[in-house]
């Protein structure tokens, strides 16, 4: 049977390599059990600690390290209560004990917390005691709350590396029981959720358990009181002081005849977590602190790949549904065998504008409980499932050849020109790079650029004008908890790292197929000593001599100019199909695009247009922090443009005669 290395998460204790961490951060970094109510399982995320934070705790009057991701506020605050509930059901005391601890969630779903009586030792007792129906509990707590902790949101985070490499095993769909036990033993490991915010303290719980035939016969006020009586004197040391002395205090002889108490305690050492030590147990608080409450998130929602993340969310149901893991693999809920179509994974995606690089996370959901197939109109073989939200794929099997016309002897011009063509020719694909390498070329190496394309298409994929698409229930979910404001330093660094991960626009068609695009680069000099149209000849005949062959290739090579010949340099990249082959076999190249088409071709809408829909109190915060990240790459340009320059040697060769 196929298995995974858990045995390295059993037992983990999270090495921490930086001395004097915050105490408590690893209720942020690891998973949560929703069924058993189990905290700080195996990690998730990956803390770093470049922005040297520190955090001061008045309290033991000592500064510690604190995570880039994390931000603490201190609280120091006490809160008692005397009777917080009364109950006969153990699933009572689950709900009230929960909706005062788990925020993110929706307490009462039936499975949540089903097997917590097998975890807790608290909830043990309480679950027997309220078994035999007999009983009734009274729950009075002490929480001390010392601070709150707020992470980056848990999609913005670097994942663990050890939950990185679990993720790239995963079989993205379910075909047998080892594929399935993968996911039971990745669930059982890493939980069912993340935390990304906590309060951390202390607290002490106090149960008193009440005959309920004894309670029937009392007055309820007077119950009351004499609940609050007992929660004072058990509670004494901590503080509940409301007599002038402990001695004062006096609970009915019959109250305690018909009532047992016991307490448990949360957070501090160990040692201390009895009755008898509570200073001590207080004191020690400081150096273990426990999540009092925790703001959940379901882990499947961080799980880059959408297949894996349905078979999560798949097999989480069951464990919530049947308190245990599936002992059948869950095929008829596995993404279906018929591969979805090439560009699904490009078209409802977000992009970064100014640079339009490779696609960023999903910003549509896509289904495909329609049925929807695409079979290619001349290898029918070929079959994809095509996604519900597009409802149609247009057939486009054509070529198209761009001349070598275009030449760039301006930085501006290929800035230009690539920010409106490059979402129309492919050019995304690299566009950061290949701006990057133009400043250097043109800059430090006094080098100006031809191009020439070839593209073949298949087919396209686009979203329809009506109705228009909604936001991925991801990202509607990072939108619900975005501020509406671009101010505060945080506001910023969350809106920052939003912008980072969706980028400022998304796709909304996708032109598939192959490209092959040439780029001949080749010192400034020939545009002032030769025509255009000679340079454009030559560069022609410098792509012809490389994907050409025999007497072909040596006709061109004839034709390139001695001196062009020394100061130019030809690259040659293939878009889709097999990308391996070698640029003088460039049809055989064609051939194999029809199973590996890429994008060739892209429209894109801005992201805020798509906001709009359903979060339009967002927007004006979006664009503020776009606007920040077009000025930061604006900057970053001109500044490499300033460094490629200063490096020039301007070293003019002896033909050239431009002054």
């Amino acid at each position: 049977m196929r298995t995974a290395s858990f045995l390295l998460f059993v037992g983990c204790l999270i090495a921490l390599a930086v001395s004097d961490v915050v105490p408590g951060i690893e209720a942020i970094q690891t998973g949560y059990d929703i069924v058993t109510g189990e905290g700080y399982l195996a990690p998730i995320f990956k803390f770093n600690y470049n922005a040297k934070k520190t955090f001061y705790n008045p309290i033991d009057k000592r500064t510690y390290t604190v995570p880039d991701e994390i931000d603490i506020s201190m609280i120091d605050r006490v809160k008692l209560d005397a009777v917080e509930s009364v109950v006969e059901k153990y699933s009572e005391y689950l709900k009230q004990v929960y909706e005062a601890s788990w925020f993110g969630i929706q307490i009462g779903i039936p499975g949540y917390f089903a097997l917590a009586f097998s975890k807790n030792k608290e909830m043990q007792e309480v679950h027997y005691r309220l078994s035999d129906k007999v009983h009734s509990l009274a729950t009075g707590s002490y929480r001390y709350e010392m601070y709150e902790m707020i992470g980056t949101m848990p999609e913005f985070m670097e994942l663990d590396d050890n939950f990185a490499t679990m993720l790239s095993v995963m079989p993205a769909t379910i075909h047998t029981m080892d594929d399935q036990e993968l996911y039971n033993q990745f669930v059982g490991s890493f939980g069912t959720h993340v935390s990304y915010k906590n309060v951390m303290g202390g607290k002490a719980n106090l149960h008193t358990y009440l005959d309920q035939s004894f309670v029937a016969k009392k007055d309820s006020k007077w119950v009351a009181e004499q609940l609050s009586f007992s929660f004072t004197y058990h509670m004494w040391t901590l503080g509940a002081k409301y007599f002038h002395n402990k001695t004062d205090i006096h609970v009915d002889k019959e109250f305690q005849q018909n009532a047992q108490s016991s307490m448990y305690f949360y957070g501090g050492a160990t040692k201390y977590q009895q009755q008898g030590s509570e200073h001590q147990w207080l004191a020690s608080v400081t150096q273990h602190p426990f999540a009092l409450n925790a703001t959940l998130l379901a882990i499947d929602q961080i799980i880059p790949d959408a297949k894996i993340a349905a078979n999560v969310r798949e097999t989480i149901a069951y464990y919530v549904k049947h308190s245990a893991f599936p002992t059948a693999p869950l095929t008829s809920n596995a993404v279906a065998d018929l591969a979805p179509i090439p560009g699904a994974d490009f078209v409802g995606h977000g992009v970064d504008d100014s640079n339009l690089g490779v696609p960023l996370k999903p910003v549509v959901d896509f289904t495909y409980g329609s049925g929807k197939v695409w079979v290619n109109p001349i290898y029918t073989d070929l079959q994809y499932a095509v996604p519900d939200q597009i409802p149609a794929v247009e057939n486009t099997p054509e070529s198209f050849e761009m001349n070598g016309t275009f030449l760039f002897d301006d930085v501006q011009d290929y800035v230009r020109w690539s920010m409106s063509s490059s979402s129309s020719h492919g050019l995304f694909h690299s566009k950061s790079k290949t701006t990057k390498t133009f400043y250097e070329r043109y800059y430090e190496n006094d080098q100006a650029m031809s191009m020439l394309l070839k593209e073949y298409s298949w087919y396209t994929l686009v979203f329809p004008p009506f109705p228009p698409v909604r936001p991925s229930a991801a990202l509607a979910s990072i939108l619900d908890r975005m501020p509406t404001t671009y101010s505060s330093d945080y506001d910023k660094k969350l809106w920052d790292t939003f912008v980072a991960m969706y980028g400022t626009a998304y796709y909304t068609k996708a032109v598939m197929g192959g490209q092959m695009n040439a780029k001949t680069w080749f010192h400034k000099c020939f545009l002032s000593e030769e025509s255009a149209k000679w340079v454009s000849e030559q560069s022609g005949w410098s792509i012809f001599g490389i994907i050409s062959k025999g007497h072909a290739k040596k006709t061109a090579e004839s034709k390139i100019d001695h001196n062009f010949n020394e100061y130019h340099h030809t690259d040659i990249n293939f878009v889709g199909g097999d990308n391996t082959i070698q640029a003088s076999d460039w049809e055989k190249w064609v051939a194999t695009i029809k199973k590996n088409p890429a994008p060739i071709d892209s429209t894109t809408m801005p992201l805020e247009s798509l906001i709009q829909i359903t979060h339009g109190n967002l927007v004006s915060a979006f664009k503020a922090a776009k606007l920040t990240h077009q000025q930061a790459i604006g900057a970053q340009n001109a500044k490499d443009a300033t460094a490629y320059a200063a490096k020039n040697k301007h070293e003019t060769p002896d033909w050239c005669h431009k002054k």
